[in-house]
């Protein structure tokens, strides 16, 4: 019988551990010792209470003699059931997270003679619940974010077009349309600051195009020069055969701006900032898959970073800069931009020693050609149905509108534009609705009046829209904030569509 259940023990894919009335090990079997990084020769001996061990909660504090699940069943003489705790393994250098239950056995006394411990490893499940957890967060953040700028980019639209207007009023020598120039470069930075929240939290599309990484560099040197400073050396080394990559220019300038202005903040001192850029073959499957890249490395002599902070770098909002420095958003976009392109980012870096970034993109067959010149914002006669909740968004673009010479119907939400579009007489050339109102957005409301008017057009106005690639697919879309040249640009070439 004794062989036929050291021969069970063997089989179990559970650990199994004997204890006796001392906490001492009197019994392992493969499985325990497994999990416990142990040869069968070295568990004789130990105690529960062995320091090696480090046993944590979960909590990360340390597991007390008092609250171990073997002194717990010393204490009261009754099993103990499912305690989480995290033993650190001397010999491999890490820790295993174990699900802990511990049952007495008795003799004819009724005293305890020995204890059984099964071991359940859940290392891989707490990984799992904490990336869950991570992307719960993350998704929560997303949804502020995007809430945050959907009414932000409002208010610079209100802002951008304003301005605009009031700068074409002025002659060209008045000195106040410095002032104003000023203001709508302001706004035009702050557009920029919601595109990247937008990123981060996906709720921004990202288009397939190309970039030519060579051309992009070569172009954004006398910029990124400025931002690294005077104290710091800009290093730029580019392979001739690097080519394209899978993204938009004007998101890898991004990209570029948010890791040199960081490397930038961690040589206050001065130090180097170093570019490469090659195109690679990755061959083995591994954090990278497999494919051609262009691979981007951007590297500093700075401060470096300890493991905790290297941990939440990519983190939004987590900013080890002082009040008022940083948002917190530069790497968060740099992580977004490169993973909604297929792309994959790391970090490497030690406290004194630097940080090096590096990206990898997918590769892309010829960078994009040069978009045409936008059209003039000419003028029209034709009608256009105002849908937006925003009263100075809509107030300003009804003035926009008529500017240009459209009669204007303006509605302040998508049941008043049916009602309006309802009563009115004579055709509607073109609906011009935000995606996001009460009750009924815009996409509801176009699909309802063009069941009822097949000819009307459509432009859809959005700071932001969680469905956005389906959104784009099926309607003409234009993003705020906007300026007024841009929207009589899209209107009068809407119209003038087949």
């Amino acid at each position: 019988m004794p062989d036929r259940l050291e021969s069970v023990l063997r089989a179990l894919r559970v650990g199994v551990v004997v204890q006796g009335p001392n906490t001492e090990v009197l019994l392992c079997n493969p499985a325990a010792l497994e999990l416990l990084g142990l040869d069968e020769d070295q568990y004789r001996g130990r105690t529960s209470y062995d320091p090696d061990w480090n046993i944590v909660r979960e909590d990360g504090a340390v597991f007390t003699a008092a609250q171990r699940p073997m002194t717990q069943v010393l204490a009261t003489g009754q099993p103990v059931r499912n305690v989480v705790m995290g033993v650190y393994r001397p010999r491999r250098g890490d820790r295993v997270w174990l699900m802990v239950n511990v049952d007495p056995e008795f003799d004819e006394a009724g005293q305890i003679v020995r204890m059984i411990a099964t071991l359940f490893d859940i290392t891989e499940r707490r990984k799992l619940e904490a990336a869950l957890a991570e992307a719960r967060k993350l998704e929560s953040i997303g949804r502020l974010a995007g809430g945050i700028a959907h009414d932000f980019n409002n208010l610079l639209t209100i802002i951008t077009s304003a301005t605009a207007m009031a700068m074409r009023r002025l002659g060209a020598d008045d000195r106040a349309r410095a002032d104003l120039a000023i203001s709508l470069d302001a706004a035009e930075r702050a557009g920029a600051l919601t595109r990247q929240l937008l990123t981060f939290a996906r709720r921004r599309e990202i288009t397939a195009d190309a970039a030519d990484v060579a051309a992009v560099l070569a172009a954004m040197a006398p910029l990124l020069e400025r931002i690294v400073g005077a104290h710091v050396a800009l290093v730029i080394d580019v392979a001739a055969d690097t080519g394209a990559a899978q993204l938009a220019p004007v998101e890898l300038e991004q990209v570029l701006f948010n890791l040199a202005a960081n490397a930038r903040d961690a040589m206050p001192s001065g130090g180097t900032v170093r570019i490469a850029a090659a195109r690679v073959e990755v061959a083995e499957a591994g954090p990278v898959p497999p494919g051609a890249y262009v691979r981007l490395e951007v590297s500093d002599d700075g401060e470096g970073m300890d493991e905790a902070t290297r941990a939440r770098v990519f983190e939004p909002f987590f900013t080890t800069k002082d009040l008022g420095r940083g948002t917190g958003l530069g790497l968060a976009t740099v992580q977004g931009v490169v993973h909604q392109h297929g792309g994959h980012v790391a970090v490497t870096s030690e406290p004194g020693r630097g940080t090096t970034f590096v990206l990898h993109l997918p590769t892309a067959a010829a960078s994009a050609p040069a978009p045409p010149p936008p059209a003039a914002a000419g003028r029209g006669g034709e009608t256009v149905l105002i849908a937006e909740d925003e009263e100075g968004v809509r107030n300003l673009v009804m003035a926009i509108l008529a500017h240009y010479g459209y009669l204007v119907l303006s509605a302040r939400d998508g049941e008043e534009a049916l009602r309006l579009a309802d009563a009115h007489p004579g055709p509607i050339h073109l609906l011009l609705t935000d995606y996001a109102m009460p009750r009924m957005n815009g996409i509801s409301l176009a699909t309802t009046l063009r069941a009822r008017r097949p000819a009307l057009k459509v432009l859809m106005i959005s700071g932001f829209a969680p469905e956005g690639r389906v959104m784009r697919d099926t309607w003409h879309v234009l993003d705020k904030p906007f300026t007024p040249e841009e929207l009589g640009r899209r209107v009068r070439a809407l119209l003038d569509e087949p």
